[in-house]
């Protein structure tokens, strides 16, 4: 985080001091009291199974310069023994720490670049920050930090040297790329891909391309985006986003056409436009379209195709997204961080091409939040596993 006064802080907070403030400035921010540092203040923040306010006691004193709660626990706190010269009162602390990210946000310097989609927005991010790393200083979005917490926590991480900032942006009902991609004021945006994800509250694969498309309405003036463009739902909202663009996917009229992919162990193979070769240690065509992302936003930015090449075959994927585990003769297929049927589909067809004389075990979770859509396309799934003549299936 770049330092800031704490009266600033205080304005971009829209709070006020339980008492007058210390001269201090903030180096940092913590959500966690167990793990709250000197110079930090700490945001008290209620969720399902803890409330933040239960744990000021505990932050403080760890070196956090300052809490920041809701003006109706200010005094229960006082009273506990709180110093009230270190409460910054605030209506709801997790609508400050938005504004105080938005605030951080406009005075960093990096160019932040949004990643958004039904799908493959981690291991888009990630290669992203792989292969911009090569040459530039920056930082990505932790984990799946994707959502109305963990977007603000990525935008204050950043700090006054970097030169870029990867924001994953999730949702799950409409409004909710929006209103976080607000806060970021992308200066550039990728969408990975548009599939059939949350449609109890977005309806169908119209509303998810509208909810995921929302976001280039929200990119700087002037600014980049990077599209995939696979799904036809997609088009119209890119015919009128006004943005200088780079469409990207399987499509012929996509400006980074995939050409060619094939997957020889441990390599998948795929190229773009017929000329420029590429390869990953990973499988799944899929990770062909998120890696054509990510070379969109790289050649935006000046790195030649040689570089991003050599970029990509030292990525190592996340965690539990198609991880490919070999044991012994054997090998496993770890893709179970999440999913909905476009992600299932796909795990199903990396199933298949990867080589092999054995018997092929599928093991399928419940995909959940489908609404009325839900029976059908758990069908969809399962008609594709009796197509592709998998030998076993466990239902969990």
């Amino acid at each position: 985080m770049i330092k800031l006064v704490l009266t600033e802080v205080i304005d971009a907070l829209r709070g006020e001091f339980g008492a007058t403030p210390r001269p201090v400035t903030v180096a940092g921010v913590s959500t966690d009291s167990r793990t709250a540092q000197s110079g930090e203040l700490f945001f008290a923040l209620r969720g399902p199974r803890h409330d933040g306010h239960d744990h000021v006691a505990g932050a403080l004193p760890r070196g956090a310069v300052a809490a920041v709660v809701s003006r109706s626990r200010g005094p229960e706190l006082v009273r506990a023994g709180v110093d009230a010269a270190r409460l910054i009162l605030v209506e709801d602390p997790l609508a400050a720490l938005a504004r105080l990210a938005a605030f951080h946000r406009r005075q960093a310097p990096a160019d932040v670049i949004a990643v958004v989609g039904s799908n493959g927005k981690t291991t888009t991010k990630e290669m992203i920050g792989h292969i911009l790393g090569e040459r530039m200083r920056g930082r990505c979005s932790p984990k799946s930090y994707n959502n109305a917490i963990g977007v603000p926590l990525t935008l204050l991480s950043t700090e006054a040297a970097d030169d870029f900032l990867v924001v994953e942006i999730g949702t799950n009902a409409p409004g909710e790329v929006a209103q976080l991609a607000e806060l970021v004021e992308p200066d550039m945006a990728v969408i990975t891909s548009v599939g059939e994800e949350h449609l109890e509250r977005l309806g169908d694969l119209e509303g998810v391309a509208a909810e995921e498309c929302s976001v280039l309405r929200r990119v700087r003036q002037g600014g980049f985006a990077a599209v995939n463009i696979d799904s036809p739902f997609v088009r119209p909202h890119v015919d009128a986003c006004g943005l200088k663009l780079a469409t990207f996917g399987l499509e012929p009229a996509a400006d980074l056409r995939i050409t060619r992919v094939a997957y020889e162990v441990p390599w998948l193979l795929f190229e773009l436009n017929g000329r420029f070769a590429y390869r990953l240690h990973m499988a799944g065509e899929h990770n062909a379209c998120n890696a054509a992302g990510a070379i969109a936003v790289a050649r935006r930015l000046g790195f030649e195709h040689e570089q991003i090449a050599a970029r990509l075959e030292s990525f190592t994927p996340p965690p539990m997204r198609g991880e490919v585990l070999r044991l012994g003769s054997g090998a496993v297929v770890d893709d179970a961080y999440n999913s909905d049927p476009h992600s299932g589909l796909a795990a199903i067809g990396l199933l298949k091409g990867i080589p092999g004389n054995g018997r092929r075990v599928a093991v399928f979770g419940e995909m959940r939040e489908l609404g009325e859509n839900s029976a059908s396309q758990h069908a969809r799934v399962a008609q594709r596993l009796r197509d592709e003549r998998v030998d076993h299936v466990i239902l969990v």
